[in-house]
């Protein structure tokens, strides 16, 4: 569900998601996150609880569970009006 969210959410802001396996080791994101440009990498808590060690990145880390219910945001209509 919250991969969903995720999804629907980057696409309905604009930008574009690059899938990561979970199974991923921190080298491996390191590399995606290099080459793809990434501006920020969205995932849970609990993935990076996985992890043997931190990411050594400059690209920022947001977690889903930190969207999850922000209601400080109003819907954007897109679309004709």
């Amino acid at each position: 569900m919250e991969a969903a969210a995720a999804i629907f959410g980057v696409a309905a802001a604009g930008a574009v998601f690059t899938v990561v396996n979970w199974l991923s080791r921190p080298r491996q994101v390191e590399q995606i996150l290099a080459v793809t440009g990434a501006r920020v990498l969205l995932t849970t808590r609990a993935w990076e609880a996985l992890q043997p060690r931190r990411l050594e990145s400059a690209t920022p880390i947001r977690y889903v569970e930190d969207l999850l219910g922000a209601s400080d945001r109003d819907p954007v209509t897109r679309g004709a009006e």
